[in-house]
């Protein structure tokens, strides 16, 4: 449950709770009490007007009056009332009080002129009255209030604060340690929390794994052709050669020196494009990026014995929202691999546009000798390369695959009648906007 909900729900109950005990303790200690003292004060009130009409017995009128005057006197919560019993006269002494309980008498007194009904009134102040209940009340009051408080705070500290004082601790583990940490199974914001920072420990250590493997990948590729550099030029250091065999190690030097270069700068631009994830979109026709991808390469293919074949079989008015930059530089890797890696007669390329749903399907095809099924589930991974010789450190496809999904399509791969495909999806716009393809670089 949400913290949101339960502590509110917890408050509640509490609040709840308090009321409960303070009505189980009015309803058996202070009505009990009340009670008690209600007869109490109505029997102290018989006994006064009890040993008053005694004492009143044949004393005069006056005497009579003087005397529950000095009553009032002496206790003023007391009033009194004579009535004549047969005139029904009243001679009120002293007025009532009001506010407070009061408890009533009546006796009836032979007075020297006659018999008259004494009446007393007893006027009591309640809160004056139940003075040592009210402070029984308060005290019980005041220590379920801080049992109530002594709880909330035991369930604080064990639900909540001792959770994220445990949650800090893992913190400072893994920043002095990088210990691993269990997924919570809590399902509040404490939960949510541990979890995220869970799954944010999990990403950075991906990520860290991830850098020791670019580090060792890129170490690896520069190794190879920095050997043979550092071989070659201890041979023209230590040995007289003829002129020939100097201009083969400078070639070799030379040749190992562009491999190396072609590795730090595929690197450079993983790098540019993994961290430059914001496309500059333009809507361009398919039928305009077909004839321009013709244009760019169709001479260079017919230079290397590349037969290079591009159809387009969209619906009219078929058009993506593309980044210029990025797209080139996919197609320059799909179709650079084919030629690269495929040192055959008769090479093949073909690059197919058509509709396929709400998408455009482009697949970059070869003829070649294709690439082993084992291969075919990591080559969209950083630094997988089938070149045994590691001249490319292999981030070319991984780029493509990046830049693909950050035009929110898919890519790819498989092997198709022997040879090499890599199928992507675009999404498709029915527009013909007019706009360059290849005026940017």
């Amino acid at each position: 449950m949400s913290l949101k909900y339960r502590i509110p729900i917890m408050l509640m109950i509490v609040f709840v709770l308090n009321i409960v005990l303070l009505f189980l303790f009015v309803f058996f200690y202070t009505v009990p009490d009340l009670q008690e003292g209600i007869a109490i004060y109505q029997e102290q009130a018989v006994r006064d007007v009890d040993e008053i009409a005694a004492y009143l017995e044949d004393k005069s009128y006056d005497e009579a009056i003087a005397f529950v005057t000095r009553k009032t006197i002496e206790d003023r919560q007391l009033s009194f009332v004579l009535e004549n019993v047969i005139t029904k006269e009243q001679i009120l002494v002293s007025e009532p009080r009001w506010g407070g309980m009061n408890f009533s008498a009546m006796r009836s007194v032979d007075l020297a002129e006659g018999s008259y009904a004494l009446f007393l009134r007893s006027d009591v102040d309640l809160f004056y009255s139940l003075d040592g209940t009210i402070l029984r009340l308060a005290i019980i009051e005041c220590f379920v209030l801080f049992a109530s408080l002594v709880i909330v705070a035991c369930i604080m500290h064990s639900f909540y604060v001792k959770p994220l004082k445990h949650l800090a601790g893992e913190i400072e583990r893994f920043h002095k340690t990088d210990t691993t940490l269990k997924n919570s199974e809590r399902s509040d914001e404490i939960g949510s929390l541990e979890r995220s920072f869970f799954h944010m420990t999990e990403e950075l250590r991906a990520e860290k794994e991830n850098q020791s493997h670019i580090i060792a990948s890129i170490s690896h590729d520069i190794k190879t052709p920095l050997t043979s550099i550092m071989g070659f030029s201890e041979r023209l250091i230590k040995k007289d050669l003829d002129k020939d065999k100097q201009a083969t190690y400078l070639k070799s030097i030379y040749r190992q020196s562009k491999n190396i270069e072609a590795i730090v700068d595929e690197f450079d631009e993983y790098l540019s494009f993994s961290m430059n994830s914001v496309n500059t979109l333009q809507k361009l026709s398919v039928s305009f990026v077909c004839e321009s991808l013709k244009d760019e390469y169709s001479e260079i293919c017919e230079n290397q014995g590349v037969v290079l074949e591009l159809q387009n079989q969209c619906l009219p008015g078929s058009s993506v929202n593309i980044d210029v930059v990025k797209m080139r530089r996919v197609f320059a890797n799909l179709i650079g691999n084919s030629m690269r890696h495929n040192e055959i007669e008769g090479l093949e390329i073909r690059v197919a546009f058509e509709n396929i749903a709400d998408d455009v399907q482009i697949t970059v095809s070869d003829n070649g000798k294709g690439v082993p099924e084992p291969e075919l589930a990591h080559i969209f991974e950083p630094f997988f390369t089938s070149d045994k010789s590691r001249k490319m450190s292999g981030l070319g496809l991984s780029i493509c695959s990046q830049i693909i999904k950050s035009h929110g399509g898919d890519i790819k791969a498989m092997n198709i009648q022997g040879g090499f495909s890599v199928i992507i999806h675009i999404p498709v716009w029915i527009d013909v906007p007019s706009g360059p393809f290849y005026n940017s670089r």
